[in-house]
C-alpha cells in the first residue's frame, strides 16, 4: 500500500512542471514564445539570452507572413494551422 502511494506522489509530483508549462500554451497561444525563450534554452544546456529572443513584434509579422502565404480559397483553416504551425516550430528552435 505504501508503495503504491510513493509512486502515486511521485508521478503527481513530476507532472506539475510539464502540465503547468504546456497549460500555459494551450491557455495563452501566444505565450508559447516566452517559454521558447526562457525555458527551452536550459535543455539545450545554453543559458536564456536576450539578444537571440524572439520578441513579440517578431512574432506577430512571422505569423503575418504565413497567413498572407497560404492560398486564398483555404481561409477557414488557414489561421488555425499556421497559429499551431509557428507555434509548435518556436518551441523547437
Amino acid at each position: 500500500m505504501a508503495n503504491q502511494m510513493l509512486i502515486s506522489n511521485l508521478g503527481l509530483i513530476l507532472s506539475i512542471v510539464p502540465v503547468t508549462i504546456h497549460g500555459i500554451e494551450f491557455l495563452f497561444p501566444m505565450q508559447a514564445r516566452w517559454i521558447a525563450n526562457w525555458v527551452l534554452p536550459f535543455f539545450g544546456l545554453k543559458m536564456p539570452n536576450r539578444t537571440s529572443a524572439l520578441a513579440y513584434n517578431e512574432q506577430i509579422t512571422v505569423l503575418d507572413a504565413a497567413l498572407e502565404a497560404a492560398p486564398n480559397e483555404k481561409k477557414k483553416m488557414r489561421k488555425t494551422i499556421c497559429l499551431f504551425c509557428f507555434l509548435s516550430n518556436a518551441r523547437e528552435q
